[in-house]
C-alpha cells in the first residue's frame, strides 16, 4: 500500500523549482513608457534576521499607461506531427505534482512510499530508467521545503518560532533563519536574494494590504518595498533585479494592474490593467509575460494575452489552456478541447511569428491528464503528467524537431 501525501505539502517545493534561465538581451529599465518612481521606505536593515512587524508605509499610485492595439495569433492548425515517445514511469497510483531537477534528468515527487519509509523528495533518474517495476523512485532529499533554483538551499518553517524560516545549504552545511513573518520565500533566479508577501488576514481579500519584502538570501539588507492591495508578488524576472507584481490600482478600485518593479531604482512600469487579471508567467529571457483575463463582460478582452516586457506589444492568443515557456520565443500549450471526446495534444507556439505546430498526435500518444497536473522539463525536451486513467506518472519524450 502506498501512502500518498496530499494537500499543501505537495506544493511546498514547487515555487522554489524554476527553470534555468538566461538574462534578457535588453534591460527592463529601457522601457519606453515613463515609470512611476516609488519612494523608498525607511525600514531599518537587521543584522541577523528580518524584522517581523512592518511599519506604516505609503502606498504608491499606479498610473495607467496607454495600451497597444491587440492582435490575435492564428488559430492552431494541424501540421505533420513529429514523433514523440510515451513511457509509464510509476505504478500503484504514484504520484502527484511531479517536478524536474534543474538538469532535467530526474523526475521528483514528494512521497512516502510505505508505512516504514520516510517522507521526502523521491526521484526517478531518466538516464537509467527501465520500467516502473525495475526502477522505483529513490530518496533524493530528506528535507521537504522550498528550494533554490539549483536545489542546494532549502527553506522550511522554524520548529521553535512560527515567524521564522530556517534555511539550510545542503552542500556546505550552513544554516540560518530569516524572519519572514512565517511566509514562504521566493528565490531569485540567481539564488542570491529572496522575496516574500506579508498579507493582512483581516477584511475582504481584495482589500487586504500586502507588504512586499526583499532581502539577501541570508536575511541581510532586508527592506519592505511597498504595500499593495488584493495582490502581491508573482515572481522574479531572470535578471534578478525586477519583480512582477499584480494588485488593485488602489484599495477601492475594481481594476487590477500588473506592473514591473525595479529593485535598482524603485520605479514601476505598468504592463496591463483589467477588471479580472490573473497569472503572469515570465518567459525565460524576460521578453514576454503571459496573463489571463476572465469575466470582464467583454468577450474580446477575456482570454490569454501576451505582453512584451516594455509594453510595446500586446497580443491576445487564440487558444485557451495550460501552458509553459519552452524558451523566450516558444510556448508549449494544451488547448482546451471542444468536446470531451476530443483527444488532448501538446502544441508549440512560436511567439514572434504566431506559427503553431502540434507536437503529439492523440491517435498515437493518448494523453489524459488528472486535474491539469503536468509539467515541462527545464530543457523543454520532456513532459511528465499524472494520468487521469491510472493516476500514475507518464513521460512524453518530445522529438528533437519539437525543441529546435
Amino acid at each position: 500500500m502506498r501512502f500518498k501525501i496530499w494537500g499543501g505539502v505537495l506544493a511546498i517545493i514547487l515555487a522554489g523549482c524554476t527553470s534555468e534561465i538566461v538574462p534578457p538581451t535588453a534591460t527592463l529599465a529601457e522601457a519606453t513608457s515613463t515609470p512611476i518612481v516609488l519612494r523608498p521606505t525607511n525600514t531599518p536593515t537587521p543584522t541577523a534576521t528580518v524584522a517581523a512587524t512592518p511599519s506604516a508605509v505609503a502606498t504608491p499610485t499606479i498610473v495607467k499607461t496607454p495600451s497597444p492595439t491587440a492582435t490575435s495569433t492564428p488559430n492552431p492548425s494541424p501540421t505533420p506531427t513529429p514523433q514523440a515517445i510515451l513511457r509509464q514511469l510509476t505504478s500503484d497510483g504514484c504520484c502527484v505534482q511531479p517536478f524536474f531537477s534543474p538538469d532535467s534528468d530526474t523526475v521528483l515527487v514528494i512521497d512516502k512510499p510505505s508505512e516504514k519509509a520516510r517522507l521526502g523528495v523521491y526521484g526517478l533518474d531518466l538516464t537509467t530508467f527501465e520500467s516502473p517495476a525495475e526502477t522505483p523512485p529513490q530518496l533524493i532529499y530528506e528535507t521537504v521545503g522550498f528550494r533554490s533554483p539549483d536545489h542546494t538551499v532549502v527553506a522550511v518553517p522554524d520548529p521553535d518560532d512560527d515567524q521564522l524560516m530556517r534555511f539550510n545549504n545542503e552542500e556546505t552545511g550552513e544554516t540560518w533563519t530569516v524572519n519572514t513573518s512565517g511566509n514562504w520565500p521566493i528565490f531569485s533566479p540567481d539564488g542570491q536574494s529572496i522575496l516574500w508577501n506579508v498579507i493582512d488576514r483581516r477584511g475582504p481579500y481584495d482589500e487586504r494590504p500586502t507588504d512586499i519584502w526583499v532581502s539577501k538570501i541570508d536575511g541581510s539588507d532586508a527592506r519592505r518595498l511597498l504595500t499593495l492591495y488584493g495582490g502581491g508578488a508573482n515572481g522574479w524576472f531572470p535578471d534578478s533585479e525586477h519583480i512582477l507584481l499584480t494588485a488593485r490600482a488602489n484599495q477601492t478600485s475594481e481594476d487590477e494592474t500588473m506592473v514591473i518593479l525595479s529593485l535598482l531604482d524603485g520605479s514601476m512600469f505598468e504592463l496591463a490593467r483589467e477588471n479580472r487579471l490573473r497569472g503572469g508567467l515570465i518567459s525565460p529571457g524576460g521578453t514576454w509575460v503571459v496573463y489571463l483575463t476572465t469575466f470582464t463582460g467583454d468577450a474580446e478582452k477575456d482570454g490569454l494575452w501576451l505582453v512584451r516586457f516594455d509594453g510595446s506589444e500586446r497580443r491576445k492568443l487564440s487558444f485557451y489552456g495550460p501552458h509553459y515557456w519552452l524558451d523566450d520565443n516558444h510556448l508549449i500549450f494544451i488547448p482546451t478541447r471542444n468536446s470531451p471526446n476530443e483527444g488532448l495534444a501538446l502544441w508549440r507556439l512560436e511567439v514572434e511569428t504566431g506559427k503553431t505546430i502540434r507536437l503529439t498526435d492523440p491517435a498515437t500518444i493518448p494523453i489524459s491528464i488528472e486535474g491539469g497536473d503536468w509539467i515541462l522539463s527545464p530543457d523543454g525536451k520532456k513532459v511528465v503528467y499524472v494520468s487521469a486513467v491510472d493516476q500514475n506518472l507518464w513521460l512524453i519524450i518530445l522529438s528533437e524537431m519539437n525543441t529546435n
